[in-house]
């Protein structure tokens, strides 16, 4: 993507810079019909492209876009795009299925049927998203990959694309980072972009101040403890006459101290200010996620599964019975139905804090990269009678949480350390 933050005056990337941002990656717009008329079907696809002010080579006329060129502030860009279309594909992989017919898929993963997909669109699919271009393009995406191939037999059938509810909130009173993002410019004063300028450029292959263009692939060693170690002071192994052994490049020393601030944030009391800020998106969540508890489906194997992804800012594998992804599309008026999956697009600063609410984040995991996903699957275990009691009491449900295509569970205080699954007691606690 590109930076998310203007470079005004008092809030720079760093002196001198003089960004032209273009972009071929552009959003299609549609409206609705007039409800006075029924024969007003047709309308135009509108493409919109930011080149109304394009002044490239005249960084001081005002009259021209943030960044210079044709992006807009925060974009998705062709490389974001690739990624969730990546991470769509992951979860087709994992939960759709094609009636009782041999799909090459695990019988114990299915939740989407693709015979039944569109039936009622508002069972099994939920799209939330806050208002930023780059997560509800990100959504989208993610949704293409999933149900890539339904798509096009849809529109192949009906010569139309199917209509799904995208709930969203006044960007600046949502609850999936705008809190937290809040708190840290008006009280911590983290209102400059620097970091995010530098992350955006160098992923994009774009230059970035020699000062700082020393990035060579390496980490700060494998425990970033040693960040605020004294130890580490008195027992430097730097090269460059320093007390602290931060590493061996300034591009990597800064994202570290920008990181460990924000990590610092979320971690501290035993997470509690990231417990407290997230309720509200836990809440909704926990709506969907629930609710495959309380109706499961006797005539399939799996339960809904909740995504929250990261835009370019949320893989998946095995289970027992049932899954559940939260996903699901409803009434524009009402209440949405709670769904098999539930996709809630968001940023770095929403996985994070999730993360950390559930008491699985450490220093050690840095920063959640572009395109990150989280997953929170729910499972039928007790459908045959025979699930061990002693790892899951009084419950016929365990859930499994999956980050970037890793098991987390195990992560989760209260949860076994040699299981994939985990009472879903637990969670209802957490």
């Amino acid at each position: 993507r590109t930076p998310w933050a203007a470079p005004t005056p008092n809030n720079t990337c760093w002196p001198g810079y003089q960004p032209v941002w273009n972009c071929n990656l552009t959003t299609w717009l549609g409206t609705p019909p007039p409800q006075s008329t029924v024969d007003a079907t047709g309308m135009f696809t509108v493409n919109k492209v930011y080149n109304a002010l394009v002044h490239e080579d005249d960084p001081t006329n005002v009259l021209r876009n943030e960044w210079g060129g044709t992006c807009q502030q925060g974009q998705l860009l062709t490389q974001g795009y690739e990624q969730e279309l990546q991470n769509g594909q992951a979860f087709r992989d994992a939960y759709v299925y094609q009636g009782d017919g041999d799909y090459g898929h695990d019988s114990k993963m299915r939740l989407l049927d693709a015979k039944t997909l569109f039936d009622n669109i508002a069972d099994n699919i939920y799209y939330r998203s806050d208002d930023d271009q780059r997560t509800l393009m990100s959504g989208q995406i993610v949704l293409r990959g999933l149900l890539q191939q339904e798509l096009n037999a849809y529109y192949d059938s009906k010569k139309q694309h199917p209509l799904l509810n995208l709930h969203v909130a006044d960007r600046y009173r949502d609850i999936l980072d705008a809190a937290l993002q809040a708190f840290k410019q008006n009280v911590l004063g983290g209102g400059k972009a620097n970091l995010d300028c530098l992350m955006t450029q160098y992923c994009t292959d774009r230059e970035i101040p020699t000062q700082v263009d020393d990035f060579d692939g390496t980490r700060i060693g494998t425990n970033v403890d040693d960040y605020y170690s004294n130890e580490q002071q008195e027992q430097s192994n730097s090269t460059d006459g320093g007390e602290i052994d931060y590493g061996t490049n300034l591009f990597e020393r800064l994202a570290l101290q920008d990181a460990m601030g924000t990590n610092l944030l979320y971690m501290a009391d035993n997470n509690q200010y990231a417990k407290f800020a997230m309720i509200p998106l836990w809440k909704e969540m926990w709506y969907h996620i629930k609710s495959a508890t309380l109706d499961p489906e006797p005539e399939t194997t799996t339960t809904p599964a909740t995504d929250a992804s990261n835009d370019v800012g949320d893989g998946d594998d095995n289970s027992t019975n049932s899954d559940n992804a939260s996903a699901a599309s409803s009434s524009s008026s009402t209440i949405p139905n709670p769904a098999k999956f539930a996709l809630f697009s968001g940023h770095d600063t929403t996985l994070l804090p999730l993360l950390a609410s559930l008491g699985v984040w450490t220093r050690q995991d840095f920063w959640p990269p572009y395109a990150s996903s989280m997953l929170i699957e729910t499972h039928e275990i007790n459908f045959d009678g025979n699930t061990d009691t002693s790892v899951y009491p009084n419950t016929n449900f365990a859930f499994r949480l999956i980050y970037n295509g890793q098991v987390w569970t195990r992560r989760i205080p209260g949860c076994p350390d040699d299981e994939d699954l985990c009472s879903f007691h637990v969670l209802e606690e957490l």
